[in-house]
């Protein structure tokens, strides 16, 4: 590509002269206005993405899953994979499915220099029903929310259904693939920028593939077990009565004393989590105010490592971000907390949508379950106690209200949300000063009963065991 140049050389300048330059000098400026100038065809003349023009070439290999179901997450793929380029003078090319392989990218390529990329997690779930179909979970709002990160980085838009129609050939092609519940299909569709010149302007050319992978839990499970009571502060404890149930009990200055019942806590669980821990982190942000936090582009991940590898070092399993005092992530998850009012009253929050937080499609599931339960509707939620005043609250949560409140034993639960993870428990968060860690109480099979409530029934969505939700989608 030709960079403009001026219509007459520069002139001479003698040393010590003062000079004054008009217009703008920057290149990346004049990149970018000399692409904008170059003959372009109208959006309404380029091709659009069209599942109908789909070629599948197979691979010799059929893949089995392995009898034991061990993976390493999210290093074991399928064998194919889609694959579709965008070219800046025809539009969106004929998607192909096809074995899966390296790409061959040109080493100029913008996604390699200056990270127009960005990605999607979905899931294929099977039910244990025998004939089953498998199902996705909500696609259209992980395409929604692919379609804004991509403008956010200037690359092409796409036609969102034509990709979720794409998505359920590719599965269809490798469904042997898809595991038993509580195994599941991860599926990662991914945008990058291809434009092979080294300019600082935005990517034209572009390419969209999406590979399958079959995944376990991503956090580990443990076998059910007996939990232990849990001392807190000011009097408070979680104890087990006869084996069946916890029961939150709370002694005031006064002396009286109050019951929060915690609902069944059954070993019979299905699912068992190992809660993990949190360093409540300061020093470093994932995310900013102005920023590209509520957009899932691959850049805003490798500068979380280093903080995560200084949380790994102390013992804590991921960071809870901090900024300005207020809480917004764990980790790459949506972080909700579970916290006792008093009187029977039980406020269920999470961080605001404040353009630092990612819009999760789980967080937006199970604040929409929490509501109608909270709403008294039919869809109340198992486990959690029917005199618990549930609220919901999507608001600003600082750091120093989860310390006075897990200080006061009113901390209830903490626990994170995403597609991969679905819901993983909290049961301590440390602090970069090193005093005492804060803690949730203990619960036999790692959830409470609010996390316990909503993790049963998204499963049960997700799975396809309530046929007919409209958060499903069958593939075949």
């Amino acid at each position: 590509m030709a960079i403009p140049t001026p219509n007459h050389p520069p002139t001479p300048v003698a040393t010590g002269t003062d000079v004054t330059i008009d217009g703008p000098t920057d290149l990346g400026a004049k990149i970018v206005k000399h692409l904008a100038e170059k003959h372009t065809p109208a959006e309404e003349e380029l091709w659009k993405l069209d599942a109908g023009k789909l070629r599948v070439t197979r691979s010799d290999k059929r893949s089995s899953l392995p009898e034991d179901l061990k993976f390493v997450w999210g290093a074991t793929f399928t064998d194919h994979m889609l694959v579709i380029h965008h070219d800046p003078a025809r539009g969106w090319l004929e998607p192909e499915i096809k074995p899966y392989g390296p790409l061959a990218l040109d080493p100029a390529s913008a996604c390699l220099h200056y990270a127009p990329a960005l990605f999607e997690g979905m899931k294929a779930y099977r039910s244990a029903k025998p004939g089953s179909k498998p199902v996705l979970f909500r696609p259209e709002m992980n395409m929604a929310r692919m379609r804004r990160s991509a403008a956010r980085v200037r690359l092409p838009d796409f036609d969102g259904d034509e990709l979720i129609k794409l998505i359920k050939k590719l599965i269809e092609v490798d469904q042997q693939m898809i595991p038993p519940p509580p195994y599941a299909l991860y599926i990662r569709p991914t945008m990058i920028g291809t434009r092979p010149t080294l300019g600082v302007a935005p990517s034209t050319h572009a390419m969209i593939y999406v590979i399958l992978s079959p995944v376990g839990p991503f956090f580990p499970t443990k076998a059910p077990t007996p939990a232990p009571a849990l001392p807190l502060a000011n009097g408070t404890s979680i104890s087990h009565t006869n084996g069946s149930s916890s029961e939150l009990t709370e002694t005031s200055t006064s002396g009286s004393t109050t019951h929060l019942t915690a609902g069944s806590d059954s070993v019979t669980y299905a699912a068992q989590f190992s809660p993990i821990g949190l360093l409540a982190t300061t020093s470093a942000t994932r995310s900013w105010p102005g920023g590209v936090g509520e957009f899932k582009l691959a850049g805003n991940y490798a500068p979380c490592f280093a903080p995560q590898q200084k949380a790994l070092a102390k013992g804590y399993q991921q960071n809870l971000w901090c900024l300005d005092g207020r809480i917004s992530e764990a980790g790459q998850m949506n972080m909700f907390v579970v916290l006792d009012q008093g009187e029977g009253k039980v406020d269920v929050a999470t961080p605001r949508l404040d353009g630092t937080i990612l819009p999760g499609v789980t967080r937006d599931s199970v604040l929409a379950l929490f509501r109608k339960h909270a709403a008294g509707s039919d869809e109340k939620l198992d486990g959690i106690p029917a005199d618990w005043n549930v609220t919901v609250s999507e608001r600003d949560i600082t750091l120093q209200e989860i310390i006075d409140t897990a200080r006061a034993g009113k901390l209830l639960e903490v626990f994170g949300t995403g597609t991969a993870a679905i819901l993983c428990p909290v049961n301590r968060i440390g602090l970069e000063d090193d005093s005492p860690d804060l803690t949730t109480p203990s619960y036999t099979g790692g959830l409470g009963p609010v996390a316990r409530g909503v993790y049963e029934r998204i499963s049960m969505i997700q799975q396809g065991d309530i046929e007919g939700h409209e958060w499903t989608v069958e593939c075949l």
